[in-house]
């Protein structure tokens, strides 16, 4: 519904998980996890399910999935513009991703999923380069106010 009336003013990636396509001992092969990106005047919607069964997890990490989306919105401009900040705003090479795709594998229960939601070791994880902002549990407000980004 939120589709028809995108509004522009709240654009998002919406992650679907469909419960009634898990079965114990069958892996998934579609229609299992959608996501839906929205953007002014337009969105995308894609079956994630092969990248899911793939990888054991799916980064929904403040970025664009999608490149058209990501290249409209102006994001490899942006990626540019903040020298070595950059990455911040990269996919594929911001602190979240990288941080989901190094600790993705170790995680084998769910108490361990919920602790790494609440992750945020800034001091000691080089990926955030310090910076409280860029972990999975993200924190500003420990951002030092001349923090540039």
């Amino acid at each position: 519904e939120f589709i028809k009336h995108n509004s522009g003013t709240y654009n998002n990636q919406y992650v679907i998980v469909d419960s009634k396509k898990l079965q114990f001992g069958v892996k998934p092969t579609e229609d299992l996890l959608w996501i839906i990106e929205q953007f002014p005047g337009t969105y995308r919607m894609t079956d994630v399910t092969f990248q899911l069964v793939r990888d054991l997890y799916f980064p929904s990490i403040n970025c664009p999935w999608h490149e058209e989306l990501y290249n409209l919105a102006g994001y490899p401009e942006l990626v540019k513009s903040m020298g070595k900040y950059g990455a911040y705003r990269s996919y594929k090479e911001g602190p979240r991703y990288l941080i989901m795709k190094r600790e993705a594998p170790r995680i084998k229960t769910f108490e361990q999923f919920k602790q790494f939601m609440r992750y945020n070791n800034y001091l000691r994880d080089n990926y955030s380069q310090g910076d409280p902002a860029q972990q999975i549990a993200s924190r500003y407000d420990l951002r030092p106010p001349t923090t540039p980004y």
